[in-house]
């Protein structure tokens, strides 16, 4: 029997499996690849310049992160070379439930990019936060049959003592041989042992070399993050000596101007290379790798009987795309996607409490206050201080460096508001967001009370989103009306009025890199060291709610 091709790439390929780069004609017939380095007969033949890779991949995303729903996010990323993305969509099923699960199943299907899902395993990430919806192991299970495994399992310290409902989603997972993801931030020793004794197996959070080594010696498989917020791809060089089948790239969360700008995996490899990773070994990182790791068998390199996923690439050095296919069909070309925009619903979430500006002060009589105060780092990690703040008619006031800070639940439960302070934003004025993993309540930061409560005003008005308010006015918004966490407006449009809620920070005094991604990790109780919840302020080494007074005079 004679082999007969759909199409015929002519140039050279990277052989993933042998790390070798050979010249020979890729075959497609259908969505698979047929045959490699043969030149059989074939209806098109197509000559490549460039490198025929594997189709990137990442191995931890969260989508909504980026402020667009799926096919949106499609739309930027493709055209830089990523294929397939395992996604943890536990933004949107803490705001949505099991229907913010489904959601993301049907805009996912838009798109060609593939989005396998996985299962979000900490709904709340723990019991310090305030989500309207809780994901127990009976819920898990359901939805596991439609998905790629378990999600980041977020709460290490209830996986460690032995939560009983923990420990049955992981069960659930391994029952039916799906991978379960870890998040382990500074997890070491035997308390690293226990966790990943009760079936954890990959972690993305190591923040130093030695961190990481100690995870991969322990044999997880060790996911180095590059993202918006946490910048973590120094650290690959204390795994530059050892075998690195088990080394994933991801990104984690990543904002759609950074994808615009920097790019996606892409800009994960150049990263890699960078700091010294072989360029074969970090293709290897984002493609046969994270298919090993997730059990898709052919999705791992440019074979026989594999998907047709591939990427024609300028060099191993920039990784620039100049064409991606997808099932074997054409997807983008020199940057540009081959496919459309598509229209996404909104999830209405919005339901605050009524605010003055005293709400959202910490009360106590007196003349003075030393009070706890978060320390950003420029990392998703924080730090503990301490400041003596004076106090003005039973309300501790924020001056100099020091910023009020507060979380108020925003799904209309509650009506909880966490109360506190922070330093390092620098600015006058207040910023506000939907976006506060992982419950997603409404955070404010800001040097004025009045202009914090105009800020959260101004977001219930969009149905949430990210503003900047100085002097009583909101001088710049981005609305995210799907969910408070995504907008239903073209990528293109999101990522500059990101950029313009950066420049109306900065022209405020703001310093930070990127003051909304950490902002919005100012509430995540499940990453060291202080954080803020609507239930108060958390200590998530000791997993406890502490006082922001620490004296009063």
């Amino acid at each position: 029997m004679e082999l007969k091709a759909d199409l015929l790439l002519e140039g050279q390929y990277l052989n993933i499996y042998t790390g070798e780069l050979l010249d020979g004609p890729v075959a497609i017939l259908g969505d698979r690849i047929l045959c490699i380095g043969e030149r059989i007969e074939a209806k098109r033949v197509e000559e490549v310049d460039g490198i025929i890779i594997p189709g990137m991949k990442d191995g931890h995303i969260h989508i909504e992160s980026s402020k667009l729903p799926p096919g949106e996010f499609a739309r930027l990323v493709v055209p830089r070379g990523t294929t397939s993305v395992f996604a943890d969509p536990h933004e949107i099923v803490n705001v949505a439930g099991k229907e913010g699960f489904k959601f993301m199943l049907e805009e996912s299907s838009k798109a060609p990019l593939r989005v396998h899902l996985m299962v979000p395993s900490c709904v709340p990430a723990s019991p310090l936060e305030e989500s309207p919806f809780q994901l127990d192991a009976t819920a898990v299970a359901e939805l596991l049959d439609e998905s790629a495994g378990l999600g980041e399992m977020m709460n290490f310290p209830g996986v460690i003592s032995g939560e009983e409902d923990l420990l049955r989603k992981v069960e659930e997972a391994k029952r039916r041989r799906m991978p379960v993801d870890g998040h382990a931030p500074l997890l070491t020793g035997e308390e690293l042992c226990l966790y990943l004794f009760r079936g954890i197996e990959s972690d993305h959070e190591s923040t130093t070399e030695e961190e990481a080594l100690e995870k991969a010696r322990k044999g997880m498989y060790v996911m180095v993050r590059e993202g918006t917020a946490s910048k973590d791809m120094r650290i690959i060089k204390g795994l530059l000596g050892v075998q690195k089948r088990r080394l994933l790239l991801v990104s984690d969360d990543r904002s759609a101007s950074d994808l615009m700008r920097e790019g996606h995996v892409d800009h994960l490899l150049r990263r890699a290379v960078e700091e010294g990773l072989d360029p074969v070994e970090a293709v290897q990182a984002v493609t046969i790798n994270v298919a090993e790791r997730f059990g898709i068998r052919e999705l791992d390199g440019i074979a026989p009987g594999r998907l047709a996923d591939l990427v024609v690439v300028r060099d191993l050095k920039r990784f620039e795309a100049l064409r991606v296919y997808i099932g074997g069909k054409l997807v983008a070309s020199n940057g540009k996607p081959l496919f459309g925009a598509v229209r996404v619903r909104r999830i209405g979430t919005m339901k605050l409490p009524s605010l003055t500006p005293e709400d959202l002060a910490v009360k106590v009589q007196g003349r003075r206050a030393r009070v706890r105060v978060i320390e950003l780092t420029g990392s998703l990690l924080t730090e503990e201080g301490e400041e003596w703040l004076p106090i003005e008619e039973g309300l501790v006031r924020a001056e100099g460096e020091v910023q009020h800070l507060a979380v108020v639940e925003r799904h209309g439960r509650t009506g909880h508001i966490g109360r506190g302070f922070v330093r390092g934003f620098g600015m006058s004025g207040a910023i506000a967001s939907t976006v506060a993993h992982d419950s997603h309540n409404l955070i404010v930061a800001g040097s004025d009370l009045k202009d914090m409560v105009v800020a959260a005003r101004e977001l219930e008005r969009v149905g949430g989103g990210q503003v900047v308010v100085s002097n009583g006015k909101p001088i710049s918004i981005l609305p995210l009306p799907v969910g408070g966490l995504m907008s239903d407006r073209p990528a293109e449009e999101v990522a500059s009025l990101e950029e313009e809620l950066d420049r109306a920070y900065r022209s405020l005094g703001g310093t930070r890199e990127d003051p909304f991604m950490e902002l919005s990790f100012l509430a995540l109780s499940v990453i060291p060291k202080l954080k803020l919840t609507p239930k108060g302020l958390v200590d998530v080494n000791r997993q406890e709610i502490v006082p922001s007074l620490l004296e009063v005079i």
